[in-house]
């Protein structure tokens, strides 16, 4: 009796043992043959904008990962703007590319990306889980003695790309 209990005890550790490993292939299988959604784990935009006083308003087309924006502007004039970048996922995310690039013909444009509170943006930068930032965009067309055009055209795309920590 004692000899059969031993051998029942043995099936059924045996049995354990191939149920476990049959589960944990269908697992592997289903990682490696199935499309993953991570659009849960962190979801950042761009979101709205808002003009600083005084500023020309300049042409936008924002989406979700890309801001481009284009304008004339004249000696003195400027655009200046607050956007706010939201992470609505459940991961905190990190700033990893920064494209920050303007097109400007005549190269007399003065310009920055920075923070809304004036600190520059960095790779490495965080963006917590459920959390904003703002950051500013600033372009002016400086005057100039003496004068060198009436007026210049620039474009300006920014892109930011950020990665799970």
């Amino acid at each position: 009796m004692k000899t059969l209990l031993k051998i029942l005890e043995r099936i059924m550790i045996l049995l354990i043992i191939i149920i476990a490993i049959h589960l944990f292939i269908a697992f592997i299988y289903k990682l490696e043959h199935e499309s993953v959604n991570f659009n849960y784990i962190w979801d950042i935009k761009f979101d709205n904008y808002v003009l600083s006083e005084n500023s020309i308003t300049p042409n936008i087309n924002m989406d979700n990962e890309t801001i481009e924006f284009s304008n004339i502007l004249k000696e003195g004039e400027f655009i200046e703007f607050i956007i706010t970048i939201k992470n609505n996922g459940v991961l905190d995310a990190k700033l990893s590319k920064i494209d920050f690039a303007i097109t400007d013909d005549k190269k007399v444009f003065n310009y920055y990306l920075k923070y809304e509170n004036g600190n520059d943006l960095q790779i490495n930068d965080i963006l917590p889980s459920h959390s904003e930032k703002k950051i500013k965009i600033h372009v002016k067309f400086p005057k100039t003695e003496p004068k060198l055009y009436d007026a210049a055209y620039f474009n300006i795309k920014l892109k930011l790309e950020y990665k799970a920590i």
